[in-house]
């Protein structure tokens, strides 16, 4: 199953050439600052989604005569996209609910819907025209109240290339040339609400930028992870001898960056599309300049977040792979069980002795709006990142147009006692979206923040405890 996992994560406080210089924040009226923030990924909005059709066909056509249809809000579990009342019914939720409550949004792409219907292909224009819709919501219930929303473009934001299609029809390319084209371009428009102007000509180059989103204090740094993902073949993969490759100017960029950043005592986020551990479709020489660059800049990065798998997990980025040897990556058929691929990470890491944090970073990685169980995630900041919390959408299957689904809250990194106290008289979700009574399960983490040595415990606690480990499997693809 490609999508396998439902909405949002609200979080809370995780060049070549190119010398620093002080970012300039956009122009936004001063607002209390209230430690949260909201990530949201893969709303894949679908306009050709039909009620009543068949999963087989996209839910695009055909009433299928057996059980499993196409429901009215979305069809979990099933290849099939997210109907456009379900992503505005999304945005509209987070605008009244939660858009009086966070200090900015960062958004981790992929906009359109996948290009799964031979009969109705995808095209250049309708990926902008779904994309310019989001960003038109965004900026109602975001932007227009002072809220910066900080995007990344995602791979189904550019349209896929069919390759040898004679041979394989369903084997395509996400391809991408290096900047300025008309894709950095398009986008360059359509964001042109969320894109700080100093930053306009290096997103015109490659999509990439920074946002200042909390003055002096915290940044977010948006990559185009297009140019790691070696199914672009427009690119040359961060080759050490291709100083002027896409990917290199990225990274170069991108230190100029942290550093600026940290001369300034400032602390970032850096978000993305997708990035994932190797053997996954990420070129090697890119993956290794990342994890050097965020293991040398810990002190500055609070985190990593990104989208794209659908599946709520995290991993970690070790030094260990500064010198990692990479096996043939498995064939499309053959992908490895994400599930069984963490649990050995996590078992083959050392003792609690033994381990050195300073050699570890985290990389979060939300699930999607694509329409199975939705969430969110609520974390904290100040800036160090304490927990988060998620929700998703348990009834999406049995709503109906009368009876639209509703958010429930699955599970928190935080004890019940902070959440149903507080700390110092601040809550990390609000009162008003907590249910009335919390089950042991929804708090079973217990984690005290979101600091490496936390996450280290957890992973740990997932495979040596046969209940966390359950409960973990549980949330990762929302009991699916």
């Amino acid at each position: 199953m490609r999508h396998l996992a439902g909405l949002l994560v609200l979080a809370s406080i995780h060049l070549h050439g190119v010398t620093a210089a002080p970012q300039v924040p956009l122009a936004l009226p001063k607002r209390p600052i209230h430690g949260r923030f909201l990530q949201i990924t893969d709303i894949h909005p679908d306009p050709w989604y039909k009620p009543k059709s068949a999963p087989s066909h996209a839910c695009h056509r055909k009433k299928s005569k057996k059980k499993n249809v196409a429901g009215y809000w979305g069809h979990p579990f099933e290849e099939c996209d997210t109907p456009l009342r379900l992503s505005n019914l999304t945005l509209d939720f987070l605008d009244k609910k939660w858009s009086s409550e966070i200090d900015f949004v960062v958004w981790t792409g992929d906009n359109a819907r996948h290009d799964n219907d031979r009969k109705i292909p995808r095209t250049p224009a309708e990926i902008y025209d779904l994309n310019r819709h989001v960003a038109d919501k965004m900026f109602s219930a975001f932007t227009s109240k002072g809220i910066p929303v900080i995007p990344s473009l995602g791979n189904n934001d550019v349209w896929h290339a069919h390759f040898c299609a004679a041979l394989s029809p369903t084997l395509v390319q996400n391809i991408m040339m290096p900047g300025p084209n008309s894709i950095t371009n398009e986008f360059a428009s359509i964001w042109k609400s969320f894109i700080p102007f100093p930053h306009l000509q290096i997103f015109q180059r490659g999509a990439y930028y920074a946002v200042e989103v909390i003055p002096d204090a915290v940044a977010v740094i948006s990559l185009n992870t297009m140019y790691f993902y070696d199914s672009n073949k427009a690119v040359g993969g961060c080759l050490f001898k291709e100083r002027d490759d896409a990917g290199n100017l990225q990274f170069d960029w991108l230190e100029v960056q942290l550093k600026g950043f940290r001369a300034r005592g400032m602390q970032v986020w850096i978000s993305g599309a997708t990035f994932r551990r190797l053997p996954d479709p990420t070129f090697r020489e890119c993956y290794v300049r990342y994890v050097e660059l965020s293991l040398r800049f810990q002190d500055t990065i609070l985190g990593h977040l990104y989208g794209h798998m659908n599946v709520d997990h995290f991993f970690f980025l070790e030094a260990d792979d500064l010198n990692i040897v990479v096996e043939d990556a498995p064939k499309a058929n053959q992908q490895p069980d994400l599930y069984k691929v963490l649990m050995q990470d996590f078992s083959a890491m050392p003792n609690a002795k033994e381990i050195d944090l300073d050699n570890y970073a985290i990389v979060s990685v939300a699930p999607s709006v694509v329409p199975n169980p939705y969430r969110r995630r609520v974390l904290l900041k100040l800036w160090t990142p304490l927990g988060f919390t998620q929700y998703f959408m348990a009834d999406l299957g049995a709503s109906n147009k009368t009876e639209p689904p509703n958010f429930e809250l699955e599970y928190s990194t935080f004890d019940s006692e902070v959440l149903e106290h507080g700390i110092d008289g601040w809550y990390p979700v609000p009162k008003k979206n907590l249910p009335k009574k919390l089950k042991k399960r929804q708090t079973a983490y217990g984690m005290g923040a979101l600091t490496v040595k936390e996450w280290v415990g957890l992973a740990r606690r997932v495979v040596e405890e046969e209940k966390v480990q359950s409960i973990f499997r549980s949330h990762m693809y929302v009991g699916g």
